[in-house]
Order: structure tokens, then C-alpha cells, then sequence
């Protein structure tokens, strides 16, 4: 697909996302944890690493709590450069939501909240959840255009 193909499949998709309500959003969520509780990977995963959705992305908190009822451990990524990033761990969603925003609306994890975040460079988590904005019938994922997760995972 071409870069000019994939900017418009964005646009378009970031049109409808923006249009869907929090009803909407929360039904893709639960549905996306079912599909992601099928997975073997999942259920021998001790550790999972999830991104912190943007406003118009579905929400990981219910994996997370999913995670949590699991006795898994759950990190998110802080984010250093455009290529680096740290895992930090979290204890709960309430953490999350005290978190300050970024322009996009993500919750931007600090270290200066006691116990409750905890870095962890070393750590590389069994199981990673990275956001789509659109898959296609390969499971080939188009991300937002910036490249991050492309740097960062080498894929």
C-alpha cells in the first residue's frame, strides 16, 4: 500500500473513530479482551505490556483489570525519545487515571507517585498490546504514520 494510500485510510478511519461514542468504544473494548483471552499467549503470560490509548483508540482498561483478576503484572510504556521508551509497572487503573494528558490525550506515567509506579528498563514483558489503526485480513498492522512501534519493535 502506498504512503499516500495509507494517509488516507487514516484520515478516513480517524473521521469514523471520532464519531463513535463511549458506548461504542466500550463495547470494541470488551470485545477486543475476549479475542485477546483466546489467546494462548495470554493465558501463559505473566507480565503484559499495554499501551495508554489516545481518546479516539478503544480503551485497555478492562485488559487491564482482566490482568489484575489474573495476577499478571501490567506495564506501560514511558515514553523517552522517538525511538526508546521505558516499561513502568502499574498497579492499578486508578493510577492511570491520575495521570497527567498529552496533546493526544494519553496519560503520560511519572515516577514520582510512590510505590504505585515503578520502573522497570530491564523488564520486557510475554505478551505486548500495541494499538492498530487498522488491520487488514494478514493481521498486518497500520499504525497512526508516526513509525514508533515500527522503531521501537523493529517491525
Amino acid at each position: 500500500m502506498s504512503v499516500a494510500t495509507k494517509k488516507d485510510l487514516r484520515k478516513l478511519i480517524g473521521r469514523v473513530l471520532r464519531t463513535l461514542s463511549a458506548e461504542s468504544k466500550m463495547e470494541q473494548s470488551t470485545r477486543i479482551l475476549g479475542s485477546i483471552k483466546n489467546l494462548k499467549e495470554y493465558h501463559s503470560a505473566k507480565s503484559v505490556g499495554l499501551y495508554l490509548p489516545m481518546n479516539t483508540e478503544v480503551d485497555t482498561r478492562c485488559i487491564m483489570e482482566d490482568c489484575f483478576g489474573c495476577g499478571k503484572s501490567v506495564v506501560v510504556p514511558k515514553i523517552l525519545t522517538d525511538s526508546e521508551f521505558e516499561w513502568v509497572s502499574i498497579d492499578s487503573c486508578s493510577v492511570i487515571d491520575a495521570l497527567p494528558r498529552d496533546k493526544w490525550g494519553i496519560p503520560i506515567p511519572e515516577y514520582h507517585d510512590g510505590n504505585r509506579l515503578l520502573l522497570h528498563p530491564e523488564l520486557t514483558p510475554d505478551l505486548i498490546i500495541v494499538p492498530g489503526v487498522a488491520f487488514d485480513s494478514h493481521c498486518q498492522r497500520l499504525g497512526h504514520g508516526k513509525g514508533y512501534y515500527g522503531r521501537v519493535f523493529g517491525a
